[in-house]
This record gives structure tokens, C-alpha cells and sequence, in this order.
């Protein structure tokens, strides 16, 4: 007898011996904090149910990892960044493998793939490019891959900020946004 895995498998759904095996015995893959069928392609909503095991109740995956979520880097953050809304004020269990913010969000800020919240791509990239984090030799393309493949531009980008009254890193993150759009255009027509 034989049953079918699912996309994304956990140990809720088999112990961690028997995944261990099936990974040694090259059935499964590691993805994130979840194990998949070899073969199976990756796409937003498997990366981000393989994330479910470390997410507490609540969480709404931000920057880098949603990033990743969205397939805009292939870089698996080593520690995930999640955020919590700002007017929740019941605590978050802390994990060495998470980082948690507090964050204000308005309509279409998050959005929700398979059960599991996450900033949307517009809102990822205008994180990015107004986080401290940001590194000009590796965000770029992301931003850029965040914007375009959501079908947006920078107008879209900068009527959200302007949504909000003294946001802070605003003028840098335009900056980033023009420049990595540029840099990805210029990157594109340029001869192979």
C-alpha cells in the first residue's frame, strides 16, 4: 500500500526519523523548516507553508524572507523576519530562528497564501529599500524582481508611500527603488 505526501511535509505529518530516512534515501528534499517530494516545484505558496512550523499565531513574514517567499532572491534567510501588527498587544513566543517587529499595516500591506500572512510584494520592497539593512550589492535585484514581476512601477511604489505622512526613509528608499529599476533595465537590454 502506498499514500500520497503532500506538497510540503512536516513533522506533524510524520515523525522526524522517518523524515530524516526519506531525506537520506533521496524521497524528500529540506526546504526551509519543512521537508517536499523531490521533483516538486517550488512556488510561493510551498515556500511559504514550509515556513508554518516556526511561524507563532499572528505572524506576518516580512523583509528578506518574504523576499524569498515571493521567489525574488534564492537566498534563505538564516533567521526570518516576522512582523506582528502594532495594535496586538498579546506577546509573541520568541524562536533564535525568528526576528519580530511590531508593524503598522494598512489594506493590501499583507496578504494571505494557503493560511500563512505575509507582506505583499509592493509593501516587501518598499521594506527592503527603507530597512537599515539594506545592502546596495545585494538588495537591488530584489527590489527590482519584487516590483516588475508584481506588474508595478515606481509610481505604484511611491503613491503607497505617500499614503503615510513622515515615513521615515522615505527619500532613501525612492532612491533605492530608481536606481535598482534602472540598474534591472539597463541589465536586461544589455547584449548576452
Amino acid at each position: 500500500m502506498s499514500f500520497r505526501l503532500h506538497a510540503v511535509i512536516t513533522a506533524a505529518d510524520l515523525p522526524e526519523t522517518e523524515l530524516w530516512a526519506a531525506r537520506l534515501d533521496g524521497e524528500i528534499s529540506v526546504l526551509a523548516e519543512s521537508f517536499l517530494p523531490v521533483g516538486m516545484p517550488l512556488d510561493t505558496a510551498i515556500r511559504a507553508r514550509s515556513l508554518a512550523p516556526i511561524l507563532p499565531a499572528r505572524a506576518i513574514i516580512e523583509l528578506h524572507s518574504a523576499a524569498w517567499v515571493h521567489g525574488a532572491t534564492t537566498a534563505l534567510p538564516s533567521r526570518h523576519t516576522i512582523a506582528v501588527h502594532a495594535a496586538d498587544r498579546s506577546p509573541v513566543p520568541r524562536q533564535s530562528r525568528l526576528v519580530v517587529r511590531e508593524v503598522v499595516f494598512r489594506r493590501g500591506d499583507v496578504i494571505n497564501m494557503h493560511g500563512i500572512w505575509l507582506t505583499s510584494p509592493l509593501r516587501t520592497a518598499i521594506d527592503l529599500a527603507r530597512h537599515h539593512t539594506f545592502d546596495p550589492g545585494i538588495d537591488p535585484p530584489i527590489l527590482a524582481h519584487l516590483i516588475e514581476d508584481a506588474g508595478l512601477d515606481l509610481c505604484d511604489c511611491t503613491t503607497m508611500m505617500n499614503r503615510t505622512r513622515n515615513l521615515p526613509n522615505k527619500r532613501a528608499a525612492l532612491n533605492r527603488i530608481t536606481t535598482a529599476l534602472i540598474e534591472h533595465r539597463v541589465n536586461r537590454n544589455r547584449p548576452a
